[in-house]
């Protein structure tokens, strides 16, 4: 599950995230948050690496904030 912020600039991360995408295993089913530059650049290398990817949003209309990430595991979309 990659999540992360909408306004972080893709030039920042994309290399980042490119070498995890790139260390899981062929059947791994990658989970993003639907929504900003994090889960674009998700999308788009995980898709290239021939892997599965998955849309998990946050429910913000039923929890408010608390409907996000949480550390630990807790909330909406934490342990997931």
């Amino acid at each position: 599950m990659f999540s992360g912020t909408r306004d972080l600039p893709v030039q920042k991360i994309e290399s980042l995230i490119a070498g995890i995408i790139d260390s899981l295993p062929t059947n791994t089913i990658v989970l993003h948050g639907g929504n900003g530059n994090v889960d674009i650049t998700v999308h788009r290398l995980a898709r290239k690496r021939g892997l599965v990817t998955g849309v998990f949003e946050a429910n913000w209309h039923k929890h408010g904030p608390a409907g996000g990430p949480h550390p630990g595991g807790q909330g909406e979309r934490g342990g997931a």
